[in-house]
């Protein structure tokens, strides 16, 4: 794998980020706090995303602080990996992974897991493959021999294995312990629960004879219930069939008898009704004469209405005309005035728009004020928490004093303690001017801002007096408006009322007569009334007399039919006493019965517990089969097992012959690769390194036996720990199959001197055969002449960084 290019935006301390990654000996070079090793996070971030041990603070740091809420967070890294180009995509919540144009995944953990696959390892193994940390170089020798033996097997990723032994370990624990449980289930108290299963078996077995010989009796006891019961419900069913006739005879008699008084009582009142209505027809020839005159007087006082009407319409159409005409009158004086209401409007409607257009300027230059003032705040939050961070820096520094040793590279801080010192003084010294630049920029526009207010303010009441104004002219108008369409509405209405008046014609009209004929009409009213109803009761008359005849053969009928009843209920012979017997007998039958079936109902209930209880013992039998069987699957799988991992009494395994075969293969390896580069660096003053058990290193001097570091000097323990971790990196490589072809190195120069720099490269140079890529992390500037790159990070003026191949 090799890099080509890394686009950033938004990303910690940079904003924006193009940069291209040449082949060769590389030095990243830059103030300590600028961004140089956020470049190899960058890195790894695009990779595998957000994982702790990348993100350190947690996502939110992630995100540039001078970024807006909606602003993302992009990273594009493109690699070659075994002669392909790839490209991958990454903000907070998805990824991308392209070869050319095709996608080969999508979403962040699709993309995790094709980079997994690509690369042939996980973050820990890549991290430790490619990345070396000043830091992680004295922790070698300063770490206990457990310690550090653990941090090489990470390193060298014997650890899996030694994980993977573990696992095993635990998986025998388990299953020893399951084991354990399935004995217990089937030997219980030292008795084996299959033997006490079969022997309930047996139990049950018998009881279950017994209830079937039992269900067998009462099943034939009830099959002779049912014989008998079949010939009593016949007899029953035939007693039935005939009181039902019985009592359908006598409840068509008792109807028929209901009718038959019905009728007779109908028959005589009805006898009455029509000598009544002979009685009274006498009295008609009168009557009609009285109806004669009331026909007369009622047409004439018709007549009377009709001309009353017209009269009192002609009347009515008179005063209408009259309140139009006086209304008309009155209306004319009151338009001319509002005519010249209306005149002025367009006046204050050019007034109103004049006011409008230079509201909205001054609304504009409002707009433009609040947001010159925005970028002005957000400049002096940018300064705030620059110099905040430089504060920070420099009471770390003045905290170190001369003595202090760099938080960054732990070299002691000297001669330069005070430089920075200065350097620090100097640029919050510079941040502070220029935010009280900006605070007086900002009070100048909120100045300006409150003069536009006031003129808007101004503009505002007058813009509120002309829009009141307006509304009153309006009013005006369409109150003329109005008035024009009344007018014109009042002379059609004349006009329409007039031809109305003319449409009636002659008109007059005789109170008194008309009174004359009401009060004749009111002295006939009661003959006429009594007319009509002997009317309407004598043409009733034929009818009636019909209803009697009918009444009469209706008797007739009834009286025949209740003979016939009465015969037919003698002829049938039911007897109620001979029909309760025979519902007694039938009954008992039921009883008897129902007793049996209960009897039959809990024989099977006893029948099916049974059955369940056999089932359930049959079950339990092969369940303990089963665990039998588990019991001997286990014991083979704890078998395997310990041959992976060892048991409790021994300690051979295959996983504890295969570490020792890794460790006893690795160590020489890399004592080979670590003496080599500490050989060059020391320029062969020293014999090599030899490295312990616990990975302790030891340096051979003039002696035949090495010595411990501890004996040398820091400078010397450094270039040993230098040496050891460039061999681990050198073995990881040819252990991935030369597919990482890039290696970082943070800090690594330490308290040398120039002449050792210089050999450290001659080393790292030489590496450049086996990675084409070799990145040096550094703040020391005289590296720079040293290498064959430089990529550059510097910090800007709004606390960003950005970073540039020179």
């Amino acid at each position: 794998m090799r890099l080509v290019s890394l686009h950033l935006e938004n990303y910690r301390q940079f904003r924006t980020l193009d940069l291209e990654f040449p082949e060769g000996l590389i030095g990243i070079v830059g103030p300590n706090g600028s961004g140089k090793t956020t470049l190899v996070e960058a890195v790894a971030w695009t990779l595998y995303g957000n994982k702790r041990e990348i993100v350190r603070a947690g996502k939110d740091s992630i995100k540039w602080a001078g970024a807006g809420r909606g602003d993302r967070v992009l990273s594009s890294l493109v690699f070659v990996l075994e002669g392909e180009e790839y490209t991958l995509e990454r903000t907070m919540k998805d990824a991308s992974l392209w070869s050319g144009k095709n996608l080969l995944a999508k979403g962040t953990r699709a993309v995790e897991d094709k980079i997994v696959e690509l690369l042939g390892m996980e973050y820990p193994e890549f991290s430790a493959s490619v990345y070396a940390r000043q830091k992680e170089l004295s922790m070698l020798s300063r770490k206990t021999p457990e310690e550090r033996r653990r941090l090489v097997h990470r390193l060298m990723g014997i650890t899996a294995v030694e994980e993977a032994r573990d696992r095993a370990r635990r998986k025998r624990r388990e299953l020893e312990s399951r084991l354990e449980g399935a004995m217990d289930v089937i030997y219980r108290d030292g008795v084996d629960q299959r033997d006490t299963i079969r022997k309930e078996m047996e139990e049950a077995k018998g009881r279950m004879d017994g209830v079937v010989e039992a269900m067998e009796t009462e099943e034939r006891r009830l099959e002779e219930i049912r014989k008998r019961l079949e010939n009593a419900e016949g007899v029953l069913a035939e007693l039935e069939g005939r009181r039902k006739e019985y009592n359908r005879l006598l409840r068509e008699m008792e109807g028929v008898k209901g009718r038959l008084e019905a009728t007779r009582r109908e028959a005589k009142a009805l006898a009455v009704q029509i000598g009544e209505l002979r009685e009274r027809g006498k009295e008609m020839p009168r009557l009609e004469k009285l109806e004669e005159e009331y026909v007369r007087a009622r047409e004439r006082n018709e007549r009377l209405e009709s001309e009353k009407e017209k009269w009192q319409k002609a009347e009515a159409l008179g005063k209408e005309m009259d309140r139009l005409r006086a209304e008309l009158d009155g209306m004319e004086g009151r338009m001319e005035g509002l005519k010249a209401e209306a005149a002025r409007r367009e006046e204050v409607e050019g007034q109103l728009a004049d006011v409008e257009e230079k509201k909205k300027a001054v609304e504009g230059e409002i707009e433009r004020l609040s947001v010159l003032k925005g970028e002005i705040e957000g400049r002096i939050s940018g300064l705030r928490n620059t110099l905040g961070e430089k504060e920070e820096h420099l009471n770390q520094i003045a905290g170190l004093g001369e003595e202090g040793v760099c938080p960054t590279c732990e070299r002691p801080l000297g001669g330069h303690y005070r430089e920075l010192l200065a350097k620090y003084g100097r640029e919050m010294e510079d941040i502070r001017s220029r935010m009280e630049e900006a605070e007086e920029e900002r009070r100048d526009v909120e100045e300006r801002m409150e003069g536009e207010k006031r003129h808007l303010a101004a503009l505002d009441k007058k813009r509120r007096k002309l829009e009141g104004e307006l509304k009153r002219l309006e009013g005006a108008a369409a109150e003329l408006r109005e008035l024009e369409r009344r007018r014109k509405e009042i002379k059609e209405r004349l006009e329409t009322l007039a031809s109305e008046r003319d449409g009636l014609g002659e008109v007059a009209h005789d109170p008194e007569e008309h009174g004359r004929v009401k009060a004749l009409l009111a002295e006939l009213e009661e003959s006429h009334r009594s007319y009509i109803m002997l009317s309407e009761s004598l043409s009733r008359l034929p009818e009636l007399e019909r209803r009697e005849g009918t009444l009469g053969e209706e008797i007739g009928r009834l009286s025949g039919r209740l003979e016939a009843l009465e015969e037919k209920m003698s002829a049938l012979a039911f007897s109620e006493e001979e029909y309760e017997e025979a519902r007694r007998d039938v009954e008992a039958l039921r009883r008897e019965e129902r007793g049996v079936m209960e009897r039959l109902s809990a024989l099977r209930e006893d029948r099916a517990s049974l059955s369940a209880s056999l089932r359930s013992l049959e079950s339990r039998l092969e369940e303990l089969g089963e665990a039998e069987r588990k019991i001997r699957g286990f014991r083979e799988e704890i078998r395997y097992l310990e041959a992976l991992a060892g048991s409790r009494s021994s300690d051979r395994a295959v996983f504890n012959d295969f570490l020792r075969f890794l460790t006893d293969r690795m160590r020489p390896l890399l004592r080979e690769h670590a003496s080599a580069f500490f050989n060059v660096i020391t320029d062969d003053r020293y014999g090599g390194l030899e490295l312990d058990e616990d990975y302790s290193v030891r340096i051979y001097d003039a002696g035949p036996e090495p010595l411990p570091v501890s004996r040398f000097s820091g400078g010397e323990e450094d270039v040993a720990n230098l040496s050891l971790r460039l061999a681990i990196s050198r073995v990881l490589w040819e252990r991935s199959g030369e597919r990482i072809q890039f290696v970082i190195l943070d800090e690594i120069f330490g308290s040398q001197d120039e002449r050792r720099r210089e050999n450290i490269i001659r080393v790292l140079d030489s590496l450049s055969n086996t990675f084409r890529q070799v990145f040096i992390i550094t703040h020391i500037e005289g590296i720079k002449e040293r290498v064959e790159h430089i990529i550059r990070v510097e910090e800007m003026e709004d606390g960003s960084s950005r970073a540039f191949l020179e």
